[in-house]
Order: C-alpha cells, then sequence, then structure tokens
C-alpha cells in the first residue's frame, strides 16, 4: 500500500481533494482486480467516464463509479457478484495492501428482470486509513447494451508508486463507441457530465480513425434505444435543459482542479454537431497578400519529434522534474482555460498553445499573451509560478498539448521565438477548420492561416471576406 502522504501531494498537485484522489487510486486497483479475474475479466467490458479517464486520458474529469456492459447475463446474480468480488478482495489485499471488507458488499438486482441491472457497492479502506464510515464505489453493470464494436484492451492509468511493472490492462468500449455512447447519453439525460465528456471527446478527434464509425455506431445505438440521433436542436430544446446550469457545479467541480464554464461546452455544441453531420466545402487558400495583413502571428507548427511521460505519471516515477508546471499547462489547454502566469517578476494572462523543445533541449511554452496581444515563449525552468483559472478561451491556433498518451514535445528548427505569419501543415493528412463569421460557413485549409475570401453563404448570396475563427484541425 502507498502512503497517504503520496495521496496528499498528488491531491495538492492537482488542487483536489485527497479523497478524490484516494478514490481514483482504489478504481485503478478494482480495476486491476476484474480484469484478472478468470470469469469477469473476459466477459466485462468497461465503459462510461471513468473509462475515459484510466484507459483513454490522463487529464480528464475524476469520477466515482465503474460502469460495465456484462456479455454474460447470469453474472447479474447477487451471490455470484458477492464470490467474485470477495475473491477481487482478496487479490487486491494481497497486491497492494488495501482491504475491501468482504461483509459489506452489497448488490441490489433491479426487480424489472427485464432490465438487466444490477447496482453495487464496494467499500474499501485506503491508504488514509480512515476511521469511521467508509467510503465507497458504486457498480453500475447491465447485459442489457447494445455492444457495437468490438472492445479494446487498454492500459489502465495508475499513477502512483505502486503500480506493477507491467501495469494493469483492461477490455474496455473502444473511443468510437464510448463516443457514440456519450452522444447518446447526453441526448437521453441532458446531464453535465454528458457535456463535458462529448465536448471533450470532440476536441480530441484525432484520436478517431474514422468519424463515420462513430456516426454509424449512434445510429445504432439510438435504433436500440428507440429514440431519434441527437441534433443540437434536440439538445438546447431538451426537458433537462435548465439543470445543466443548475448542477454543472455541483456535478462537477469536486472532479477538476479547476471548472471551466459551462457557456465554454454550450458554445461548442454548434460546432460539434456541424463535425457530426457535416458535408465538407472546398478548400479556400488565401494568398500571399492576404495573409501578410493578419493581426496576430500564429505560432509555428512543427512535427512532434520526441515525448516525455506524462506528467502526472512522472511526478511519482522520478522520471519527470517540474510535473507541476506541466500539468497545469495540460489542464489548461486540454478545458481552454487561461493560465496565470509569473515570469521574470511579472504576472501575465496566457493561453496555451503548445510545449516544444530548442536545439539546445529546453522546453518551453509556446502561448498568446492576453495582455500584450502577442504570441511568445515562455521557457519552461525559469517560469516562476503558474495557477489555472476559470477563465476561458477559444483557440486561435491548434493545441498542440494532448490530454492522452504522452506529452508531445515538438523540435523547433531554432531556439528563437517564432514570428511567421503563416505555417506549413504537419501533412495531407490535416486540415484547419475556420468558420466564417459573418455566414457561419466553415472551411478547410492546408495551411493555419484565416483569411477568407468573398465567397457565397449557405442561402447562395454574397459574403465578403474577412478573418474566419478556428474552429479545429481535421485528421483524416
Amino acid at each position: 500500500m502507498i502512503d497517504k502522504t503520496e495521496i496528499n501531494e498528488l491531491a495538492k498537485l492537482q488542487n483536489l481533494r485527497p479523497e478524490v484522489v484516494e478514490k481514483d487510486y482504489m478504481l485503478g486497483w478494482i480495476l486491476a482486480g476484474i480484469a484478472n479475474h478468470n470469469e469477469l475479466g473476459p466477459k466485462w467490458i468497461f465503459k462510461g467516464g471513468t473509462c475515459l479517464k484510466k484507459c483513454y486520458f490522463e487529464t480528464y474529469r475524476f469520477s466515482e463509479d465503474l460502469d460495465f456492459t456484462l456479455k454474460d447475463e447470469t453474472h447479474l446474480n447477487v451471490d455470484f457478484l458477492k464470490n467474485a468480488f470477495s475473491e477481487i478482495a482478496d487479490w487486491v489485499h494481497d497486491q497492494s495492501g488495501n482491504t475491501i471488507p468482504k461483509d459489506r458488499l452489497h448488490f441490489d438486482l433491479h426487480p424489472d428482470p427485464e432490465k438487466k441491472y444490477v447496482e453495487g457497492r464496494v467499500y474499501y479502506q485506503g491508504p488514509s486509513g480512515r476511521a469511521g464510515s467508509l467510503p465507497r464505489i458504486l457498480l453500475d453493470l447491465t447485459s442489457r447494451e447494445l455492444l457495437a464494436l468490438p472492445p479494446s484492451s487498454r492500459s489502465i492509468h495508475h499513477p502512483y508508486t505502486d503500480r506493477p511493472t507491467a501495469g494493469f490492462t483492461a477490455n474496455c468500449y473502444s473511443y468510437e463507441e464510448v463516443f457514440a455512447e456519450k452522444i447518446r447519453a447526453l441526448a437521453e439525460r441532458c446531464r453535465p457530465r454528458d457535456l463535458y465528456d462529448v465536448v471533450h471527446l470532440y476536441r480530441n478527434e484525432q484520436l478517431l480513425d474514422d468519424k463515420v464509425v462513430v456516426f454509424e455506431t449512434l445510429k445504432r445505438k439510438c435504433e436500440f434505444k428507440t429514440i431519434p440521433i441527437p441534433t443540437l436542436d434536440s439538445i438546447q430544446n431538451h426537458e433537462r435543459k435548465d439543470e445543466l446550469h443548475s448542477q454543472w457545479e455541483n456535478m462537477l467541480r469536486h472532479q477538476l482542479a479547476a471548472l471551466p464554464p459551462i457557456d465554454s461546452f454550450l458554445s461548442e455544441l454548434p460546432n460539434f454537431f456541424d463535425w457530426l453531420f457535416e458535408e465538407e466545402d472546398p478548400e479556400i487558400v488565401a494568398s500571399q497578400e492576404e495573409t501578410e495583413d493578419l493581426a496576430i502571428p500564429a505560432p509555428k507548427v512543427t512535427r512532434p519529434t520526441s515525448d516525455i511521460p506524462a506528467p502526472i505519471s512522472a511526478r511519482f516515477m522520478g522520471i519527470q522534474p517540474g510535473a507541476s508546471t506541466l500539468e497545469r499547462i495540460r489542464f489548461g489547454a486540454a478545458n481552454r482555460l487561461c493560465l496565470k502566469l509569473r515570469y521574470s517578476g511579472k504576472v501575465r494572462t496566457i493561453e496555451p498553445y503548445a510545449v516544444k523543445r530548442t536545439i539546445a533541449g529546453s522546453l518551453y511554452l509556446a502561448a498568446f499573451e492576453r495582455e500584450e496581444r502577442r504570441t511568445k515563449n515562455f521557457t519552461i525552468d525559469k517560469i516562476e509560478g503558474i495557477e489555472l483559472t476559470e477563465t476561458p478561451f477559444t483557440p486561435q491556433w491548434p493545441i498542440e498539448v494532448t490530454a492522452h498518451g504522452t506529452l508531445n514535445i515538438a523540435q523547433n528548427v531554432s531556439s528563437a521565438p517564432s514570428r511567421s505569419r503563416s505555417s506549413r501543415s504537419y501533412g495531407s493528412g490535416i486540415k484547419y477548420v475556420y468558420r466564417c463569421p459573418t455566414c457561419g460557413k466553415l472551411f478547410y485549409k492546408s495551411q493555419m492561416d484565416s483569411s477568407l475570401r468573398t465567397h457565397k453563404n449557405k442561402r447562395g448570396s454574397q459574403c465578403y471576406g474577412s478573418y474566419g475563427h478556428y474552429v479545429r484541425t481535421k485528421y483524416h
């Protein structure tokens, strides 16, 4: 078992309550126990928000429950579940020293047998060793769910010093299926967590091999639930739409180091549904003369050539110093939140876009400084202090800081800050998407260039050229 000091240090690093981090720690061990179980491991498919946190994104909202689709409905039996989790409790204790009281295992079978649903409660005593009432983890188990795509075997993110060398793995929904499931859940429940998840997944569309798979999976899931495919209008007119506002803070505040305002997520829904249903317009390429008129130079885009371990894992593995700074940069970029940076004795408000490496090997942050309205590079080891804010920003250029896997580091061709007004694309498989601020039409470009020529709007009338708003980077 790890020491509670490790939990407290990681909680401080991420600006979270220690009990939230301890639950994340125990979720990892219980997941590992389920995956290791001979009967449960092959037939329980992990899904939901905790799956996103533990198997896809390191920088994500913390979660509290374990949701599974069961391929064998005979497992929805109270006696079977108590026996299986008694075995898991023994395994977890042997491997980590953490205690799961067997006499506190509780499972409720839904009274309607057609529902094929069990809710479980697993209590635990973790590193904090708290006395009194024990914390618990809820299990949501169902066999009445459409599994549309083959499961994916994923590594379980467990950023603690008792992580085995070989790590943990779990069978879980593929990225495309968990994305489709979250869209369907937003249409049905219209809860803050669903809104957060859908927008976050949309912002990381580069993880998709094929967007069409998401849409086709969504169609199948909606047909299975006998509900229409969600649209922007259906969400905006949902009977529970007001609860998004009233419950945003209650449901998400304790799960995030800083809570983005709900408006920054609601404002992304038009972009998301455009993306989901889009038919691409022909690419418009601005002339060099138009490009020279850009008011703000775009940071130079460079191909990622090297990686460093994700900062949270590195904090306790002794690999990467400055993890607190890097994790705040990563969280701010992933959630489109500004950072307060103390640098050279001055406090600045910045929008984070990329972490890069100079030829000499120094890491620096490529950002937009709001006070001076210009791009600027900040050497990482010279940053004197960094704080998350809850001030959102709309990206002006692609965000290169990833919220998943390793932290991509781009190698610059020189150590000097880039001042180029246009940049080459990563390659032929990437387009930069801009929205006309007048007519709302989307344009796809092979370069980071927001200038738009005169064009016809969706009604067929003339719309005069302007500078578009950056929407996203499209990968195909």
